[in-house]
């Protein structure tokens, strides 16, 4: 979705490449006039309209490169808001948009003060005063040219994310074996995705064609606004995403975790998701467990699973189209 989206150089870039592009333009095309002094002032009224023409389709082509944040899934659209600000990049984009206008403006200047004029000197400085105004105006940008790079930066790495098909969140605490349980799912190490505005990630692999498994890491602030960028990524994900939570239970403690909040943070979610569909996954079953059977009792009302297998064939008979 923003893997095509080019890259956006500093305005000295497209001023330069502006100036290259309106000489070769110039001094390929054949002026009519016997005059010598009458063809240098054409092409240099033709260097001026070329320059300003290159300048403009730059910045148009910076402009539609992006997708429309309106017609963005909402998950990718909230997630662009928290990474990067939406409003903020919206305003950079109006900001580069709006600077066509004035090079217009410009360039009617400098065809207005040339019109009459067949004196080389006359039209020269025309063209270095309209050169170095256009120039000022992208320098006095060069914030927004930076900060929609960011931006883009930060877009190319957001995860592919398949939003048509169903998914499933994994949660849990750090190193009860979600990514295990991810990898043993999907059958193939799963992808990861770092952001460019913070050095989280998130896991995403795909069983088959039918069904996505996220690994939605943190253990989620009470109030968004004061989760970190990890947790408003995977409340993102679960909030927009799925239907469905496996929550992963590492009974062995060996994470470093104790059962009790392990249980308190499971039941945090199911409070915080009441909509979403909760699954238990045991992991670590290979190891010895203490009060297993007290276990499985407490939580008898939930669809438990110990092997990942049988929990793949669950999910895709209950999920997948």
């Amino acid at each position: 979705m923003f893997e095509n989206i080019p890259k956006i150089e500093k305005p000295e870039f497209y001023i330069d490449l502006a100036i290259r592009t309106a000489k070769k333009i110039a001094n390929n095309k054949k002026i009519h006039e016997k005059i010598k002094a009458r063809r240098i002032v054409e092409s240099e009224k033709l260097k001026v309209c070329c320059f300003s023409e290159s300048i403009k389709a730059n910045i148009a082509n910076i402009a539609s490169a992006f997708p429309s944040m309106d017609q963005l899934p909402v998950f990718y659209k909230e997630l662009l808001d928290t990474i990067i600000g939406a409003d903020k990049l919206k305003i950079a984009l109006s900001r580069i948009s709006g600077l066509c206008a004035a090079i217009d403006k410009l360039a009617q200047n400098f065809q207005n003060k040339v019109r009459n004029t067949n004196q080389v000197d006359d039209v020269l400085e025309a063209k270095r005063e309209m050169y170095g105004r256009t120039s000022s105006i992208l320098k006095k940008n060069k914030d927004a040219f930076a900060f929609i790079e960011e931006s883009r930066k930060a877009l190319k790495s957001f995860p592919s994310i398949k939003t048509k098909i169903p998914s499933v969140c994994i949660c849990g605490f750090p190193n009860v074996g979600k990514s295990t349980l991810l990898s043993r799912l999907t059958g193939s190490r799963p992808e990861i995705a770092a952001y460019a505005f913070t050095t989280k990630q998130l896991m995403i692999g795909n069983i088959g064609k039918s069904l996505q498994i996220i690994d939605t890491p943190g253990t989620f602030n009470d109030n968004i606004r004061k989760m970190n960028w990890l947790e408003r990524q995977s409340y993102l994900a679960i909030k927009h995403l799925s239907s469905t939570v496996v929550y992963v239970f590492d009974a062995t403690e060996t994470s470093g975790f104790p059962m009790e909040m392990q249980e308190s943070l499971f039941m945090h979610l199911v409070k915080k998701f009441r909509a979403k569909k909760f699954i238990i996954y045991m992991s670590k079953t290979d190891l010895e467990i203490k009060n297993k059977a007290e276990f499985l009792k407490k939580y008898s009302t939930y669809d438990l699973f110990e092997d990942p297998e049988k929990l793949k064939e669950f999910l895709l008979e209950k999920l997948s189209k």
